[in-house]
């Protein structure tokens, strides 16, 4: 009887754990992202009101990638350091290129060893490959998900 609860209190205590750590895509979502979360970026300038023209960074970062699907988180600084964000679960569609939408975005996610694409595959500006998440998304005034090339975070 010893022998079974010393072995049954540790199975129990593994699978308790491997629930916890077997969260939804949306465990990035404001909150710290996974320790495992690769990050991707494009550094460019922004206007910002006292400083003037600013280096910035978006970011791309990707975990819990699978032969299925991948979480995601994007993040990207506009004018006058406005915010915007997007994140989820993105299904695969074809060999490393992944599909995400929601009822304002659709974006494609192609993912190489060195870089990550992100294309804006459904935009709300069809002619300058925009789109923009509700402000519910974290993304304010003026600001939008566009698609571009980021690359692999040393």
């Amino acid at each position: 009887m010893k022998t079974r609860a010393t072995f049954a209190l540790p199975a129990a205590l593994l699978l308790l754990c491997a629930h916890a750590f077997a969260g939804t895509c949306e465990d990035g979502a404001e909150k710290a992202l996974p320790t495992d979360a690769v990050t991707y970026v494009q550094k460019h300038k922004v206007l910002e009101s006292v400083d003037g023209p600013t280096s910035v960074e978006d970011t791309v970062r990707l975990w819990r990638r699978d032969e299925d699907s991948l979480c995601f988180a994007v993040d990207t600084v506009h004018t006058y350091m406005h915010l915007c964000s997007l994140s989820g679960q993105a299904k695969r569609i074809r060999s490393n290129v992944y599909g995400f939408s929601d009822e304002n975005c659709k974006v494609e996610i192609e993912v190489t060893p060195k870089q990550v694409s992100l294309r804006v595959t459904d935009p709300t500006d069809s002619k300058r490959g925009l789109c923009n998440p509700s402000e519910a998304f974290g993304c304010g005034a003026n600001t939008a998900i566009e698609s571009g090339a980021f690359g692999r975070k040393p």
